[in-house]
């Protein structure tokens, strides 16, 4: 990976008929061009600055007075060399905007297109709704307009040019290389939340389930990875939609943001070998990234420990000042909202010293793919039931069992805590949503085509949360060994349902949205 340096804040947060062009030198691909210069069948408007919001978005219905032309589009005359009635074809007058769209298509298993063209004097370029290049241009500047954008089997190309002084132009064009065409490869990258934490036993994987010395070997350990992780899902979903041909699941439990750029040595003294930076496995024949990461940077696991104890003096209101989950969340918080993550990291990547923002996190990730690829990242759900009709009352508190130790006592959460923790999930999806919105400006700016998607998870639980009647998460768990008092890797993770709801949540962003195939089955050990 080449060196690239970024500033990221939280805050800142119809078809040509297989035409053919020679490029470069008898030894370069052929390029076929899917919209060319100069091409008929543009639905175009004239506009006053800033005019027809939401033009770019394929549900926008173009009213009677939108035109069909042919490009370009421009007055003649003038000092500029394309200002001549042997290129434009179309009149636009200056001092306004012209809005123009266009519906094309390219073979199933093409991720990317390349979009050039000629503007004077600025532009936005959008592809099925998504802005993927803004360009401001001087006078007389040829080729301005050069961007990868990622695409589908039918896609909408749409245009604001804007001109600022007496002189108009716009025309561009769409090719693609056929070399482009065909599956790439799917990569889950991330924590317990993606590696399948929460699984029965028999479904992780070999080699990532391991005896844990604490307990002397009476419990189990590890990355666990599963067959039933909502990514095998995503796999099946991506694969028989043709995006996808295989996946590599990377994603351990308990990782953190370091562990995607250093080697990760947490499970070797149970036995395991040291996991290699996750972010090697992510290379330019990779068109599908999913990630889950930042839940165990803001200390989530140790917060939700300290807010489902047993019932002992302080086990309530966790949610208060100078409480250690309080404490720990105000810490937490900050670092995925500003001060960053600790990752001492290898010199080719992007950061800020040792502290890398999410979105520089997630521009690391998307440097490495295939252009044209797509990063999801997923958001974690609220775990708790927001009614307090799951929740006992003993006197003026409404408290919910959670699970019971070997010894017979309950783990219990406060509603109001519960409530806090629910609120604190929400904080920590917001931080990551903005940074997925400065990843993308930082991409987008650079002309690069690979399209960051969050996945917001939360909604799929709906009524299904602890303390609710259908439960998609596990409790706190213990083992039926009285010896091993220690809480399993399990809890407080999606069961076999929620894993099937993650996977739904995953799919609705995939590019083209394919029918989701999130349904485990039990006998074959398979998502169809």
């Amino acid at each position: 990976m080449r060196k690239v340096f970024l500033s990221l804040s939280a805050g800142a947060v119809v078809v040509a008929a297989g035409a053919i062009a020679a490029v470069g030198n008898a030894d370069a691909a052929e390029i076929v061009t899917a919209v060319g210069y100069g091409s008929d069948g543009w639905s175009y408007q004239q506009v006053t600055r800033g005019g027809e919001a939401g033009f770019e978005q394929s549900g926008y219905a173009p009213a009677a007075f939108w035109a069909t032309g042919r490009a370009a589009f421009g007055t003649t005359g003038g000092a500029c060399s394309w200002n001549n009635a042997d290129r434009v074809h179309t009149g636009w007058g200056a001092d306004s905007d012209m809005l123009l769209r266009r519906s094309f298509r390219v073979p199933a298993g093409v991720r990317t297109v390349r979009i050039t063209g000629t503007v004077d004097n600025n532009a936005d370029v959008y592809v099925n709704g998504a802005l993927v290049q803004h360009v401001e241009n001087g006078n007389c500047v040829a080729d301005g307009i050069a961007v990868d954008a990622p695409v589908v089997s039918d896609n909408l190309l749409a245009v604001r040019a804007a001109d600022t002084g007496t002189e108009t132009f716009v025309d561009l064009q769409v090719t693609y290389s056929p070399s482009s065409v065909g599956p790439g490869r799917y990569v889950a990258l991330g924590d317990s939340f993606a590696s399948g934490e929460g699984a029965a036993e028999q479904y992780f994987t070999v080699g990532t389930s391991l005896p844990d010395p604490s307990t002397g070997g009476r419990t189990t350990t590890g990355c666990h990875r599963s067959v039933s992780s909502w990514n095998q899902g995503v796999l099946a979903t991506a694969k028989t939609a043709g995006l996808v041909d295989r996946m590599d699941l990377i994603a351990c439990s308990g990782a953190k943001a370091i562990d995607l750029f250093n080697a990760n040595t947490t499970y070797v003294g149970s036995g395991a070998s040291p996991e290699v930076p996750q972010i090697q496995a992510v290379t330019p024949q990779t068109t599908l990234v999913s990630l889950s990461i930042g839940g165990n940077d803001a200390s989530f696991s140790d917060i939700l420990k300290d807010c489902t104890s047993g019932i002992k003096a302080g086990a309530y209101d966790c949610r208060k000042k100078n409480r250690k989950a309080a404490t720990l969340a105000e810490a937490g918080l900050k670092r995925l909202r500003s001060e960053g993550l600790d990752v001492p990291r290898p010199p080719t990547y992007i950061g800020n010293g040792n502290r890398m923002l999410l979105s520089q996190v997630y521009a690391n990730v998307a440097l490495a793919m295939a252009p044209g690829g797509t990063l999801v990242v997923t958001g974690y759900p609220r775990i708790f039931a927001e009614s307090r009709w799951g929740y006992d009352r003993s006197g003026p508190t409404f408290s919910c069992k959670v699970g019971t130790n070997t010894g017979g006592l309950h783990y219990r959460v406060k509603y109001e805590d519960a409530q806090w923790l629910n609120g604190l999930a929400d904080d920590i999806n917001r931080a990551i949503g903005s940074h997925v919105d400065a990843a993308n400006a930082y991409l987008r700016g650079r002309g690069l085509a690979v399209r960051v998607v969050f996945a917001p998870s939360s909604g799929q639980f709906t009524n299904h949360r602890l303390c609710s009647g259908s439960k998609w998460f596990n409790g706190v768990q213990f083992p039926g060994d009285p010896r091993a008092m220690k809480q399993l890797q399990t809890s407080m993770h999606p069961n076999l349902s929620g894993q099937q709801a993650y996977c739904r949540a995953a799919v609705a962003a995939l590019p083209s949205r394919p029918a989701a195939r999130c349904t485990f089955d039990t006998k074959t050990r398979q998502y169809r």
